[in-house]
């Protein structure tokens, strides 16, 4: 009778562990999300005006603007400027 009394108890604390782990999982998983919604919540993404005119003036027209960000412009390569694939070729 008293193995019995000894398994129950250990499988008591067993579930206690398992549901205190699963709980802190949880509750990291939650804190983790929350920070990067925040972060996605409060970030600006705006790109001003004359960032763009700077990048259309280094890029020139041949080749035209791949990619403007707040702190990057990528000019199309001037091999798929003339080949786009989403410009109907002149015949």
């Amino acid at each position: 009778m008293n193995k019995n009394k000894d398994f129950e108890s250990q499988e008591r604390a067993d579930r206690m562990l398992i549901a205190t782990i699963a709980s802190s999982v949880a509750k990291c998983g939650f804190y983790v999300a929350s920070c990067v919604m925040a972060g996605m919540l409060f970030s600006t993404c705006k790109v001003d005006k004359e960032t763009i005119i700077q990048c259309e003036e280094s890029c020139g027209s041949s080749r035209g603007i791949a990619e403007v960000s707040s702190w990057s412009c990528t000019c199309n390569d001037p091999v798929e400027a003339l080949e786009s694939q989403w410009v109907i070729p002149k015949k």
